[in-house]
């Protein structure tokens, strides 16, 4: 190891202090938090602002939730304003056959108004399927359905408004108005009910299907047969929607031949939807 002699050595002889200070004013001043003497008057301003906002949203709260109650109170259970109206386009040549029975169950509940206009794209307007019923005030009716004879598919499209997707299809239709009646997917009691419906409905749909092969609706039609039985109805003993659906279905269907149920049921349809 080695040593080395120190750079600096500390001496008070050599090391000046200053002898010249100035004055600052206070950077924090501390206030007395006892009382108010010593908050400015814009702080005071400020603070009454702020109170007086918060008063106001609690006003406009409370009233808002009085509203509210009024309005739930008001609305009925049964209302369908969302439905209220229905627009539905068909081809004359594949109509809908049951249209009429559904309108007939919906007036069972509701004020209905029928309207038909064809559009330019075809010339037989099927003037004895639906009349176009004249009206002055459109307000006094819950529901307002409105069919528009127009070149389209062979299904008819079901449109609740402008901006929403087409509900395609006969038995989508009838899914709509037994919601609407409070008949189809309304409990978890009708559980067996809502199934049945839908067999009966997929069946009619693959009979509908131009796109169906002979032995797709041949199958299809066996089922309708299975679900039947020895019923005289679908469902039962009585009529319901799916049976104006099947009626509609099988009117068209070219290829019954070999289900012996087909003609005498639709004897039975013919004087009941026909």
């Amino acid at each position: 190891m080695y040593s080395a002699k120190p750079h600096f050595e500390y001496n008070s002889t050599n090391v000046k202090l200053p002898d010249v200070m100035y004055k600052a004013s206070p950077m924090v001043i501390i206030c007395d938090n006892s009382g108010d003497n010593n908050v400015t008057q814009e702080l005071t301003s400020l603070k009454q602002r702020q109170s007086d906002l918060l008063q106001g949203l609690d006003d406009m709260i409370e009233r808002v939730n009085k509203m509210k109650s009024k309005v739930t109170t008001t609305i009925n259970k049964d209302d369908n304003s969302e439905f209220r109206d229905i627009v539905i386009h068909a081809c004359p040549s594949q109509p809908p056959l049951s249209l009429k029975y559904l309108i007939k169950m919906l007036r069972q509940r509701f004020k209905v108004l029928v309207k038909v206009h064809g559009h330019s794209s075809v010339t037989n307007h099927m003037i004895s399927f639906l009349a176009n019923e004249e009206t002055t005030n459109r307000n006094h009716y819950d529901i307002i359905i409105t069919l528009i004879w127009k070149s389209a598919p062979n299904d008819p499209t079901t449109h609740l408004h402008p901006s929403s997707s087409p509900i395609v299809g006969e038995s989508n239709l009838a899914r709509l108005v037994g919601r609407m009646l409070g008949y189809y997917d309304n409990t978890p009691a009708s559980f067996m009910i809502n199934t049945t419906t839908d067999v009966i409905y997929d069946a009619c749909d693959v009979i509908n299907n131009i796109g169906s092969t002979k032995k797709q609706r041949q199958d299809a039609l066996q089922t309708l047969g299975g679900v039947l039985n020895n019923n005289q109805w679908f469902m039962g003993k009585v009529p319901t929607i799916v049976d104006c659906v099947a009626f509609s279905t099988l009117q068209r269907c070219s290829t019954t031949s070999g289900q012996r149920w087909v003609a005498p049921w639709l004897e039975r349809a013919k004087q009941m939807f026909g």
